[in-house]
């Protein structure tokens, strides 16, 4: 039988962080002009007549290592979300804020790790890295990328009219393998790697944190923005009074700023660290002109934070019911 294996987004500088205080961490001259007001628009409520439909789709365990199962990606098309929940291994669709499916994908003997839509097809990456799709019931084998994989541990997974998208970590900043499709021979042809993460289709990033005193992080973090042939076009420096553990760069809003999720780390005596998630805006001098706090309150799910066609997107859920927010920069 197939296990889950859980996708790791983050640094393991973050593992047994707690919650720190939300956006105080960050100096005064970072929070000049942050935002009063929740940037925060609920878009879609995931409920339902039954209430022990809305739990079932956001039921959580953990697996026989310890690893947190439950809601774990999500994407926003056509006005309807799909959630994917790995403790029960299903898909689940919303319209309207009401489910209107349930794919279960041991019925193909898939073990979801990841989830992509396009024209209403459903793309799922398997946790053996072989990707498939589900239209109208019936499944279809797209291909595998598991002999490009080199942790074995896809961490984003996007599918286009054109390509397949699949990142993972590295040492330096992440890449992403980029595949055409062959529907002749049923399988995925890798067309280039991307030496960083994938933003959309003409935007990738890479970050890398400036070490200091010998430590794995400092105070600073500089990110690389990308074209979709890896070239850098832009670079954002971000700078914190605690020790920066990762950033993810979320692209632009309507105003031409950089939009920025941070994460922020105080480690103390005892081993542990505190960590905080804010969504940051950046003008081209490096200055952040808002902070915003990021509620993180789904164990199960390694980023509660996406970009869907040029929208920033969050996860949010609680035992009765899970709201996904537009995110105002």
């Amino acid at each position: 039988m197939k296990t889950n294996k859980k996708r790791a987004l983050v640094s393991s500088l973050l593992v047994a962080a707690t919650t720190l205080s939300l956006c105080v961490s960050a100096s005064a001259t970072e929070l000049r002009g942050a935002s009063t007001t929740s940037p925060y628009k609920p878009v879609v409520t995931l409920s339902s007549s039954s209430v022990s439909e809305v739990k079932n789709a956001l039921r959580t365990t953990k697996d026989i290592q310890g690893n947190s199962l439950g809601p774990s990606d999500f994407v926003v098309s056509n006005n309807s979300v799909y959630l994917l929940n790995t403790a029960n291994n299903a898909v689940y669709k919303y319209q309207g804020n009401e489910q209107t499916a349930a794919i279960s994908l041991d019925d193909y003997d898939i073990v979801g790790t990841a989830l992509s839509v396009r024209n209403n097809d459903v793309y799922v990456l398997d946790n053996n890295l072989s990707v498939s799709r589900i239209s109208n019931g019936h499944e279809q084998a797209i291909g595998s990328v598991q002999n490009d994989m080199y942790f074995d541990n896809a961490i984003d997974f996007s599918v286009t009219s054109k390509y397949v998208y699949v990142s993972e970590p590295t040492s330096d900043g992440g890449k992403t393998l980029c595949y055409l499709t062959d529907p002749s021979s049923g399988k995925l042809v890798l067309d280039r790697t991307v030496n960083g993460y994938m933003v959309d289709e003409n935007t990738f990033y890479r970050s890398k944190l400036i070490t200091e005193n010998g430590e794995n992080a400092g105070h600073s973090c500089v990110i690389s923005i990308l074209d979709a042939e890896g070239n850098t076009i832009d670079t954002i420096t971000l700078h914190s009074d605690n020790y920066i553990a990762g950033a993810q760069y979320l692209g632009k809003n309507q105003d031409g700023l950089h939009i920025v999720k941070q994460f922020d780390m105080s480690c103390y005596s005892d081993g542990t660290c505190d960590v905080e998630e804010t969504i940051r805006t950046v003008n081209t001098d490096n200055d952040v002109v808002t902070c915003d706090a990021v509620e993180n309150n789904v164990p199960s799910m390694d980023n509660q934070v996406t970009v869907q066609d040029g929208k920033v997107y969050q996860f949010s859920s609680s035992n009765a019911r899970a709201v996904i927010n537009e995110v105002n920069t």
